[in-house]
């Protein structure tokens, strides 16, 4: 396969399968985090990078993750039915649209932001927070375009305010005029979140039509794989079209300075790596703000722009942490963790085991695709134990697991055979 074939086929699976894995082992924004990360990493050793991974994965998977925020199970519902179908349907393309802008111009973003002030970047995510709540007001609150069920149990929309947010973002990074590469995976990523989300909503249309025989058939993943196979091809399009400036802008930053590299202490850098996360996931699940995901990431962000070593724990600890408390919560007595205390002393537990790993890994000069497959085989593990045994009938207890083997199969294969040199973390990266 030649390397630019890659550059479609690979992001396109790896994030088809980090999709339908966040369906399984983790919802919400921070579940999100995991296509995130997996794109962001794919995106990095494609383009030949060697310096600043760990910031670009940071905001890539924070970018994805935002879309995480909004609501779309009874969006989905309409689907079913007949007389709701192309609201549905319509509803569907447009949040998957919101959600391939708002984390496409963050995964450029990424790529790019060597050619930025740190300064610049969070100006650009202040304007992104004042356009989120804005939207939210003015749209969301209202319900003048409303996705949800009104009547029964109505859910709060936020995809106007998502919507708007990335696009002031997209606005500031214009309006600074230095690269043109994030409105490129902004619009291309918007593209194929659209078709993704709103093309894999047919589905349901479609299970609504066929025989009872395929009631049990899994409508719902083959919508998550379809999704994350779209957005991904999206963002490897765009990843193809702008391949040469995201070299250079890897290679050649402007200010020639090497990328931030403090704590350079390892038990400094499992300490603060501890406090973030923590810091992270206890302001995302306490916090009753609609938008809360879109602070707490654009604050991790600003971390990350300052910390290479800390920019690697939003990336990849805070994934982990998030998809192995969905697991524990599953599978610990619910009694344990009915108590606030021991639920949280659950999780500290947890970051900290997660942090102290990903620190070893970091540090110890892993290529960006050795890291990206240690991401992918954990969360595709853990989302097999989580689905269990299949039982022997039709539908989802033995497409899903199999999906999930297959893909990531795939994704090993292709990083394994690729034309394409194994991206080294730069020393200054993992420095002892």
């Amino acid at each position: 396969m030649t390397h630019r074939s890659l550059l479609y086929v690979l992001p396109a699976v790896t994030m088809s399968l980090g999709w339908a894995l966040r369906g399984t082992i983790g919802g919400g924004p921070v579940g999100a985090m995991i296509p995130g990360a997996m794109v962001t990493l794919c995106l990095c050793h494609l383009s030949g990078w060697d310096r600043r991974v760990a910031i670009a994965a940071a905001l890539g998977t924070i970018g994805v993750g935002l879309g995480g925020q909004v609501t779309y199970g009874q969006t989905i519902g309409f689907a079913r039915f007949p007389e709701t179908m192309w609201w549905g349907v319509l509803g569907m393309t447009i949040k998957g649209a919101m959600w391939g802008l708002s984390g496409g111009v963050l995964v450029g973003l990424g790529l790019m932001h060597s050619r930025y002030k740190p300064t610049q970047i969070l100006i650009g995510l202040a304007l992104m927070l004042i356009g989120t709540a804005v939207g939210h007001l003015l749209v969301d609150e209202p319900k003048l375009m409303y996705f949800s069920n009104r009547l029964d149990k109505p859910r709060d929309e936020i995809w106007f305010g998502l919507t708007l947010g990335a696009m002031c973002l997209v606005a500031w990074l214009v309006f600074l005029g230095k690269e043109h590469v994030s409105p490129w995976f902004a619009l291309l990523g918007m593209l194929g979140g659209a078709a993704g989300f709103g093309g894999g909503g047919l589905f349901f249309v479609v299970g609504s039509l066929v025989d009872d025989s395929f009631a049990s058939w899994p409508w719902w993943k083959m919508k998550e794989f379809t999704f994350g196979l779209l957005y991904g091809l999206g963002l490897g399009v765009a990843c193809d079209l702008c391949r040469d400036q995201i070299r250079q802008a890897d290679a050649l930053a402007d200010d020639l300075t090497d990328p931030p590299d403090r704590p350079t202490s390892f038990a400094v850098t499992v300490a603060a790596g501890v406090a973030l996360v923590f810091a992270g996931m206890f302001f995302q699940f306490n916090i009753p703000y609609r938008a809360m995901f879109s602070v707490v990431g654009s604050g991790l962000i600003g971390v990350s722009l300052y910390s290479i070593p800390l920019a690697w724990h939003v990336a990849l600890s805070m994934t982990i942490v998030g998809f192995l408390r969905d697991y524990l919560y599953k599978t610990i007595e619910a009694e344990w963790l009915t108590s606030l205390p021991n639920a949280w002393m659950t999780v500290t537990v947890l970051i900290a085991f997660v942090v102290f790993g990903v620190t070893l890994a970091t540090r110890s000069r892993l290529s960006t695709r050795a890291l990206l497959l240690g991401l992918t085989w954990l969360a595709t593990i853990f989302g097999l134990i989580k689905i269990g045994v299949p039982e022997l009938t039709l539908g989802m207890h033995w497409f899903v697991p199999g999906m999930f083997v297959i893909e990531a199969v795939v994704v090993t294969g292709l990083l394994l055979a690729a034309p394409v040199p194994a991206v080294s973390l730069h020393s200054q990266e993992t420095s002892t």
